[in-house]
Parts: C-alpha cells; structure tokens; sequence
C-alpha cells in the first residue's frame, strides 16, 4: 500500500515498500487509484459528466424539465408558466376568482413563484400585488385540479389587461 507525502517543489513523493518515489503533478491523477480501483482521472471524467448533466437541469424554460428526485425517488419537474393576465379585470364590486392551468397534472406542488411582467419597459409586480399598498388587488389563491390539469387560482379586482403575462415558476412531482 502507498502513502502519499506532502508536496515538495512542485512534485510529490510516494512511499512504497521499497523506498520513495517521485511523482510529477500530470501523471499523479493517472497512478492513483481511489478505494474502488478506479484511476483519478476516470473519477474526474464521471464528475464531468454529472456536473454537465446537472447543469442541464438548471435550464428554466416553458418546456417541463427534470430537475431531480424527492426521497422515495419521486422526480421533480419545473415549468415555467407564461400566461396573458387578460381576464384580470376590475369587477364591479368584490374580487373575481380566476383559473389559470399550468399545462400538467402534477400530484405534489414543491415551490411556486410568480410575478406580473409588462414586456414594454421590463416592468415586474411581485404578487400578491397592491396598487394601494393598503388593500391587496390580486393574490394567489391556491392550487386545484381542474379538466385534468393542475391550475393555479387567483383573486383579482384590478384591470392588468394584454401588456402584462402572469409568469410562474413552478417545481412538483407526477404521478
């Protein structure tokens, strides 16, 4: 068995049975092998690989992507939903409840976060939205199934019209 010592001008020395060997920084990944057999260097191409392959899953996109697994190796799906806020209207007295699908039927929602977005000056309103700052106008209401598909609900009493998209980021789990 070899013991790796401390690193000495620029190289460093393994002991083995039968005195101390130099070893030049490139070729170390080579010789070294971890407890399974396998070289450094192939341990370094499999990180690659699963760094690439999880850096793949960080892409936010109107497509469902996997983005990973929940304990009981349940995978977790984001979707980025884009919806025009046009049947957001100023109703006359109270507050309309709307119904917005996702596109999916998901069984377990993990994490929502949404905004009203305004393409024409790059205008952003955090929900629940106040154009008071006293009285609440839109918020999010809640998650239910409806034709087959999850949908999000909304109470709204203020107009936000064809300019603004209700763009929700949204991680959950299938059946």
């Amino acid at each position: 068995m070899a013991i790796l010592s401390t690193i000495k001008k620029g190289y460093l020395l393994i002991k083995t049975a039968t005195g101390y060997v130099k070893l030049l920084p490139r070729t170390l990944a080579t010789l070294v092998s971890m407890a399974d057999g396998s070289t450094v260097e192939s341990q370094i191409t499999a990180l690659k690989g699963s760094v690439s392959e999880l850096n793949s899953k960080l892409t936010y996109s109107t497509a469902e992507t996997q983005i990973g697994i929940m304990d009981g190796n349940k995978l977790v799906y984001r979707k980025i939903a884009k919806i025009p806020m046009t049947n957001f209207v100023n109703v006359s007295s109270g507050y309309d409840l709307l119904y917005l699908g996702i596109g999916v039927l998901a069984t377990q929602i993990i994490s929502i976060n949404m905004l009203a977005y305004r393409s024409s000056d790059n205008r952003t309103d955090a929900l629940p939205y106040s154009g008071t700052g006293t009285v609440f106008n839109t918020w999010f209401a809640g998650v239910t199934v409806k034709n087959g598909e999850t949908v999000l609900k909304f109470h709204n009493n203020v107009y936000w019209g064809s300019a603004y998209t209700l763009i929700a980021t949204i991680e959950y789990t299938k059946s």
